[in-house]
């Protein structure tokens, strides 16, 4: 990706100025600062040096919060950060209905998850709802979920460190996501919104 070596501060605060125009969630604002600042910071800084930061950062999110609270509306302006820093391909994230995507068929939800991370592969992979594909394995009384959709989740994403795609779930119940997706490495970056 060849647009998003950035030469300046000012460039910086360019791209994050939409998030920051936000109405409310000026605590979810300076904590996204905060840590896009440290992560895409340093990464600005090696890249004025001269040299090449190769290591994917691990961007992937949980926001939680009620129904309304602005999961989508934050998602779309990481999608864009992302974008600008020219670590994703598309500025537009690709929303994933859980619902719709278990509703897919017995056995056809895992192939549905592979297909997924295949087809949106240097994108925003946005799910909303995510508890419903990604529960913690135990708690459900489909054993298809627990069998094949989450192993078959935990296993795509481990295979794409490499390449540019990044992950943001949004979930009404944080506790009900299971402790495989959500541990440091994975999508271990939580934000109540």
């Amino acid at each position: 990706l060849n647009r998003g070596y950035l030469s300046s501060v000012m460039r910086y605060n360019a791209i994050l100025a939409d998030m920051n125009e936000l109405i409310g969630l000026s605590e979810v604002k300076e904590k996204l600062n905060v840590l896009l600042l440290s992560t895409l910071g340093r990464r600005m800084e090696v890249q004025k040096l001269g040299e090449i930061d190769l290591e994917k950062p691990n961007l992937n999110f949980v926001f939680e919060g009620n129904p309304g609270t602005g999961k989508t509306t934050v998602a779309g302006q990481m999608a864009k950060i992302l974008y600008e820093f020219g670590l994703i391909e598309d500025i537009i994230p690709v929303e994933i209905d859980a619902a719709a995507l278990v509703n897919s068929g017995v056995g056809d939800t895992a192939k549905a998850v592979e297909q997924m991370f295949k087809d949106h592969s240097g994108r925003v992979i946005f799910i909303d709802e995510a508890e419903a594909i990604l529960p913690a394995r135990g708690s459900r009384r489909s054993s298809d979920v627990e069998t094949t959709i989450v192993p078959t989740f935990l296993s795509e994403m481990d295979g794409f460190e490499e390449n540019s795609t990044f992950i943001i779930l949004a979930t009404n119940y944080l506790e009900q996501l299971d402790p495989a997706v959500i541990r440091p490495g994975r999508i271990d970056l939580q934000i109540e919104i």
